[in-house]
């Protein structure tokens, strides 16, 4: 396996390409999910609490795996990095990645309803009922335990990120015809 040089420039390389398959695939789930959702709903009414947390199951999972993608793609990219380096590297992708959907969510709570406060999940959608002073207290039981549901599936989702940067298969190095 040819030698490679590590730095600072291909850490942020990849860290960066890490958060944005992870957020790509957790986007395109998310839509997946809400069409799946809107069409559930409609043609098989059930209680509010019963949708809230199919929608946090399918959240919570497609999290985790978004977030394994995002690691495999870090360790696929920094073969030759050891395995510490690599937890490393996919946590702080994991953790920015949080970041900036926490930060998407923000600015999508005051703009109403749209595919960005998805990225919140059920939990954002009951909090924003609350913000609105709908507060019942089913509404304030739900919001505990998806928050604590929620803490769970992220840390889950950290785990995956670890694990798919150590344990993403190697592929071979090419060599460049151009020498």
């Amino acid at each position: 396996m040819a030698e490679r040089t590590i730095t600072p420039a291909n850490d942020v390389f990849l860290i960066w390409t890490g958060i944005v398959a992870s957020l790509t695939t957790q986007f395109i789930f998310i839509l997946v999910g809400l069409g799946a959702g809107i069409i559930a709903v409609r043609y098989a009414p059930t209680a509010n609490s019963t949708v809230a947390w199919y929608a946090f199951a399918w959240w919570a999972a497609t999290g985790v795996f978004a977030a394994a993608v995002g690691g495999v793609v870090i360790g696929a990219l920094g073969q030759g990095i050891d395995d510490a380096k690599l937890t490393v590297l996919a946590l702080i992708a994991w953790a920015s990645a949080l970041l900036i959907v926490a930060f998407a969510i923000a600015l999508a709570a005051g703009a109403g309803t749209s595919v960005l406060s998805a990225f919140g999940g059920p939990l954002g959608a009951a909090l924003d009922r609350m913000a609105e002073g709908k507060v019942t207290p089913e509404l304030q039981r739900q919001v505990a335990a998806l928050s604590i549901s929620s803490v769970v599936a992220l840390m889950l989702g950290a785990a995956a990120s670890v694990a798919g940067a150590v344990y993403a298969p190697e592929a071979p190095v090419r060599t460049s015809k151009r020498a």
